[in-house]
């Protein structure tokens, strides 16, 4: 999956399309997603700009539950 981001950090194919161009595999797409979105810098493998502020403001050490509401439940005023 890390061969699929784009040049700026973004998956842009869904992680199941990507994982069936392997033969045999057993990987849970939605697993390899959460595992890849771990990894630094906090937003790597976002499938959206709303996806990857999400990820870096879960990253904090003091999160903002409003800031994440903000992102996820208004992101058309933006």
């Amino acid at each position: 999956m890390i061969d699929s981001l784009s040049d700026n950090g973004y998956l842009d194919e869904a992680p199941d399309a990507i994982l069936g161009q392997f033969a045999n595999s057993d990987v849970d797409p939605q697993q390899a997603l959460e595992l890849l979105q771990s990894l630094d810098p906090a937003g790597v493998g976002a499938r959206s700009l709303i996806e990857c502020l999400c990820l870096q403001l879960r990253s904090l050490e003091s999160r903002s539950p409003l800031a994440e509401t903000l992102l996820t439940d208004y992101r058309d005023c933006f």
